[in-house]
């Protein structure tokens, strides 16, 4: 199936393909907490399980990665809404290698790499930027995570996707996603010119997504293309 996409929309549209195992933070035992909490009580075991993973994952590339993709997009959280699971000197000691080595590798295939990561990542930031990610995407501003304070301090550093609140387009109005695609386009032409930014929801179109939210939403691109970018 990825394969017929890229077939269909090649040199058309930018494709974001698989690839193996991002192998970021490794969570041992059978739940969320439990992981985290191995993270203190068992740290030799979670670096062992980082290797591994970080093994299995550059092996899985070549078979994951398919011909003609432009990117990956790797998904896994790192934050709550009031900050990381992990300590930031844990999240550098433990899992920044890892991605620093899985980043690298897919580079070296020609490909971006684009970083979704819900929560306040506020604090990880510039692990990121050392991590080498081209794109942040899923920026949370309901969580703390102010667009254009990253534009300012990090956007030339990396692209930036982000600027529609999911709330506004499941549960707010045309007015209130209207008023988020303008300031996001106010950030993305007034802070900085050398990085790149892509119109986008704090995290995906979700299930929920209310219609005309939606619709607003690409219409009011349509209408600030032509002011901005004209």
């Amino acid at each position: 199936m990825v394969d017929a996409v890229i077939e269909a929309f090649r040199g058309e549209r930018f494709v974001i393909g698989p690839s193996g195992n991002e192998a970021a933070m490794i969570l041992l035992g059978d739940n969320y907490e439990r992981g985290l909490l191995e993270f203190a009580l068992n740290p030799d075991s979670v670096r062992a399980a980082h290797r591994q993973a970080l093994a299995t994952g550059q092996m899985e590339d070549d078979y994951y990665i398919r011909p003609g993709q432009d990117a990956v997009l790797w998904g896994m959280d790192f934050s709550y809404n009031s900050g990381p699971m992990i300590s930031p000197e844990t999240f550098r000691d433990i899992c920044l290698p890892n991605i620093k080595a899985r980043a690298a590798s897919v580079q070296g295939r020609g490909l971006k790499v684009i970083k979704h990561a819900c929560g306040n990542n506020n604090l990880l930031l510039e692990y990121f930027i050392q991590a080498g990610y081209d794109c942040y995407q899923s920026i949370q501003k309901s969580a703390g995570v102010d667009l254009e304070s990253l534009r300012k301090e990090y956007g030339h550093k990396i692209a930036l996707w982000g600027g529609v609140q999911l709330e506004h387009l499941i549960a707010g109005t045309p007015k209130q996603v209207r008023a988020d695609v303008t300031e996001a386009f106010r950030i993305a032409t007034e802070i900085g010119t050398k990085g790149g930014f892509i119109l986008g929801t704090s995290h995906s179109v979700a299930v929920g997504t209310n219609y005309d939210n939606f619709m607003a939403m690409l219409d009011e691109v349509q209408k600030l293309n032509g002011r901005y970018f004209g």
